[in-house]
């Protein structure tokens, strides 16, 4: 509760609640002031028509006439509003529905506002009137107005409600706002604590889900996203680490051994060469891992495509044949281009290039003698397709998902130079480039299809 109160959530509510409730209070009171200004509005303006027609009326009628008018008025309608209390010139009560004159001095012309009481004994509670006077012939003067105490009481049960209702609105928004701060509270409470488990109990805990599809479950989405990807890398690094050590024994243990003898050897030249040589072939090997390695971290750490632009893979397909064509005429293998119209995609051409180099080296080093290498690229649908076929032995649909991780090699493949990480480097550059990759059965042998989205105008 204390945290609920103490948080952002909750002041923020609070906040809006009393700008809700003064903007409240200054919507009704700007209707209270003008509803009321027109009733008095309204009242004078009857007054003064009354008056008028009165006036007139007393100049054809006697004052037998305006006294039984006056009478009839107030006998048709028991519970009009009007006030009337004619009287002659000795101040004598003619005709009216007041007992006597009001103590306020009223002028022909001006509406005052008065206080009366009809019953002396003060049993009755005091009227307001709003009403003016007229003077008619013989000194007959005429009090005309209107009793507006219900308009009073009106005002009185406006200003009851209005503060009742402004006291729950704010028992209601403070109760609301801390109901909203305690949930918005615990769910975020919920979050904190799972980083902290992650990062002191293991890798496998995740946020969990409302259920309720709101910005929190979207946000804990994304987290367990991430703590997943997380999950992986750190896996993904373990693994890495494994087999690095293991890999990099072998060969440094060669390396060991060699020199042991080459210094217990006779000094023969031919002989020192030959384990020279072997070094150089086992240290070229090492670094060629490691020059992966790094190539691979250094494209996963890019964020941006800010050296991106339009790539023809038409050209690239050319470019790699002119490379490898050669290299295929050597182990007896044709190498052909199919990509007669332009195939424009937008990226980093040296990585394109790159992972075009790997795809075919492949398919030249794990196809027999007479394989044919095909390599495609065109526009299909609403991006770019590039494939390198071959006629090779492929690879078992169950293992082609694994193909793209790093080190990962078939048993039959064990005896050819590589280090496992040719696919792993296609993946994370398309992964780049927005695009994916795939490896399809060629029926025989092996299809690596590249899929590029939509170039970039």
């Amino acid at each position: 509760m204390r945290n609920a109160v103490r948080s952002r959530v909750y002041r923020y509510g609070m906040i809006f609640l009393g700008l809700f409730v003064v903007s409240v209070t200054a919507i009704f009171l700007i209707l209270y002031f003008i509803l009321f200004s027109q009733l008095e509005d309204l009242h004078a303006d009857e007054i003064n028509h009354e008056v008028d027609f009165i006036t007139r009326k007393y100049d054809r009628y006697d004052e037998a006439s305006m006294i039984a008018d006056l009478n009839a008025v107030l006998e048709s309608h028991p519970g009009y509003n009007g006030v009337y209390l004619l009287e002659d010139a000795e101040g004598e009560v003619l005709a009216g529905n007041l007992s006597r004159w009001p103590e306020v001095e009223l002028v022909p012309g001006e509406i005052r506002v008065f206080s009366f009481r009809n019953d002396p004994a003060g049993s009755e509670p005091e009227d307001l009137v709003r009403a003016t006077v007229c003077l008619l012939p013989g000194n007959h003067r005429l009090l005309v107005g209107r009793n507006f105490s219900r308009t009073r009481d009106l005002q009185r049960l406006l200003h009851r409600d209005a503060g009742i209702g402004l006291l729950a609105t704010l028992v209601l928004g403070a109760a609301v706002a801390t109901f909203m701060s305690l949930g918005l509270s615990r769910r975020l409470e919920r979050i904190n604590r799972t980083t902290l488990e992650f990062l002191d109990a293991g890798l496998h805990i995740r946020v969990p889900l409302n259920g309720s599809g709101d910005e929190f479950d979207r946000l804990a989405t994304n987290l367990n996203r991430m703590l997943g990807r997380i999950e992986q890398l750190m896996e993904s690094m373990e693994g890495v680490t494994d087999v690095i050590a293991h890999d990099l024994r072998r060969p440094l243990n060669r390396l060991k051994s060699r020199i042991e003898v080459g210094l217990m050897a006779s000094p023969d030249h031919e002989d020192c060469r030959s384990i020279l040589a072997e070094n150089m072939e086992d240290t070229q090997r090492l670094l060629a891992t490691f020059n992966s390695l790094l190539t691979i971290a250094r494209i996963r750490s890019l964020s941006d495509r800010t050296g991106f632009t339009k790539v023809d893979l038409s050209g690239v397909m050319q470019e790699t044949l002119e490379f490898y064509g050669p290299v295929a005429e050597e182990k007896m293998q044709v190498m052909a281009v199919e990509a007669p119209q332009p195939a424009p995609v937008w990226g980093n051409r040296d990585l394109l290039v790159q992972i075009i180099f790997n795809l075919v080296d492949n398919a030249i080093k794990f196809s027999p003698p007479g394989a044919r290498i095909t390599l495609t690229a065109a526009m299909h649908g609403s991006g770019c397709v590039a494939t390198v076929r071959d006629d090779g032995p492929g690879i078992p649909a169950d293992f082609r998902d694994r193909a793209f991780e790093r080190f990962a090699r078939l048993e039959s493949g064990h005896g050819t130079p590589g280090q496992g990480l040719g696919l792993s480097l296609v993946q994370v550059v398309m992964e780049l480039h927005e695009g994916s990759v795939k490896l399809m059965d060629g029926n025989p042998g092996l299809i690596a299809r590249l899929e590029f989205p939509v170039p970039e105008s």
